[in-house]
């Protein structure tokens, strides 16, 4: 290649990188319709030039650099129009430039954006090393705004291993950075996510509460990607507390927003809420419909993660109507979707359905190893609430099969974990169910015991022998 022709696709590929700046400007502003319409007016040009940038990067710094650096400013807007497959290559090939040419700066960058799309793409451990890589560069680079964004995506990444306090502390920390640099826009993104992890705790309104002054901030600077998602998390803590009629109109408006923006993730994650809720008003083929063009949404972008649960999501409709064979045929899609990329706290809830479905299915036998395995990773998620059903569902399964023994052992476990957390009445209720066990077994005097325990707690009286 003549030195004539690489200054050509070098001014070629300039001119465009300006175009990227001025959409990466627009983003930063809050302005990200304005960002990703100027992306897409020039798209056709930037993937053109990105590949002749590639085909002679070798025998010019220049492109070189101008290849890192269409990355360093457009990994946010090209994600909304790359694949996670093709953002990642993109961004792998980035990183190794910018390690050729020791620029510290565009490290990191690339580094975070790799943790972020590998979390997309369902790959958590990698994503965690990237981050924490990308976190060393930033705190030796004093770049706080930057260390701010990673500690919100290892908190993101700790809440969906189901390591919640570990979360809400890089949270915490990412907030405390936030406010320091006086960033409301990160402000509100750090406000959000511990608005998420409060809805894993089970913490509705503390999640409101967070997600309602999230919003107020994302408004105040007109940031529609920011407000999408908030509105969005805010319809799922009223689902939660059973507003359907609120939690419906907050989907709805987020994806107003996320189809204005062409944001196939959000536009998936609207959908998908949206499908719950038709699934909970007993309109199901709404549900189905809505779950379904959000399995698609995520097929089309990579998104395995997102493509495991609305799966689950769609198999559970099937359930709730009686279809087991077909809910099963969903929950088993599901569920080695999730093993694939070890997203856990997944991988527990769709076990535990698929134990419940081969159980309704008069198949107790094939239930109770789905469900002794997701006994075991809600333990390891340390979610009393899961661990306990699932030691329920299994005491079902147990007793489907007339094992009475192991079906009183798995109550046991269940009224122990709920008394633990001073779910009385569910603790009252397993309770109960051991003494009519008991009873079917002739033991009478056990049965009596347990009848008088489980009546004690329903009365939230101190109960006169231990849960043993």
């Amino acid at each position: 290649m003549c030195p004539s022709s690489i200054d050509a696709y070098a001014r070629h590929a300039q001119h465009y990188l300006n175009e990227i700046k001025t959409a990466n400007q627009f983003y930063r502003q809050g302005q990200k319709l304005q960002g990703l319409e100027q992306v897409d007016q020039a798209l056709d040009q930037i993937m053109y030039a990105q590949q002749q940038m590639l085909a002679y990067i070798t025998q010019s710094d220049k492109l070189a650099h101008l290849y890192s650096d269409y990355l360093y400013y457009g990994a946010a807007q090209l994600g909304h129009r790359l694949s996670y497959r093709d953002l990642i290559r993109w961004l792998d090939q980035a990183l190794t430039i910018a390690e050729r040419l020791d620029d510290n700066e565009a490290q990191s960058v690339h580094l975070h954006n790799l943790g972020l799309t590998h979390f997309y793409a369902g790959h958590y451990a990698t994503a965690l090393d990237y981050q924490h890589r990308a976190m060393i560069l930033q705190q030796q680079l004093q770049d706080w705004q930057a260390v701010g964004e990673t500690l919100g995506s290892l908190g993101i990444l700790y809440r969906n291993l189901g390591e919640y306090e570990q979360a809400l502390s890089y949270h915490q920390q990412g907030l405390a950075i936030a406010r320091k640099i006086e960033s409301k826009a990160s402000e509100s993104q750090q406000l959000g996510n511990l608005g998420n992890v409060f809805i894993h705790q089970r913490k509705f309104e503390e999640a409101i509460t967070h997600y309602q002054q999230a919003l107020t901030l994302a408004t105040e600077i007109d940031d529609p990607e920011a407000i999408a998602s908030h509105l969005n998390n805010l319809g799922e803590a009223y689902r939660y507390l059973g507003n359907n009629e609120t939690a419906l109109q907050c989907y709805e408006d987020a994806l107003q927003l996320a189809e204005q923006m062409q944001d196939k993730q959000a536009t998936g994650n609207c959908l998908n809420n949206m499908g719950l809720i038709y699934r909970r008003q007993q309109a199901y083929p709404l549900a189905i419909d809505h779950f379904a063009r959000a399995i698609a949404i995520s097929q089309e972008i990579g998104d395995r993660r997102g493509e495991g649960n609305r799966t689950a999501n769609l198999a559970g409709v099937y359930y709730t109507v009686g279809d087991y064979a077909i809910a099963r045929s969903y929950y088993e899609q599901a569920v080695q979707i999730h093993r694939n990329i070890n997203n856990l706290p997944s991988l527990e809830a769709v076990l535990s359905d698929l134990g419940m479905t081969y159980t309704k299915l008069d198949q107790p036998a094939e239930a109770i190893p789905f469900l002794q395995q997701a006994v075991e990773i809600a333990a390891t998620l340390k979610d009393s609430y899961v661990h306990e059903l699932d030691y329920a569902r299994l005491a079902l399964a147990y007793t489907a099969m007339n094992d009475l023994p192991q079906a009183i052992q798995a109550y046991l476990s269940a009224a122990q974990l709920a008394e633990q957390q001073t779910r009385r009445t569910h603790a009252s209720e397993y309770l109960r169910l051991i003494a009519s066990l008991f009873n079917d077994l002739g033991q009478q005097e056990q049965a009596v015991h347990y009848l008088i325990r489980a009546k004690a707690l329903a009365h939230d009286e101190t109960a006169p022998d231990s849960l043993d």
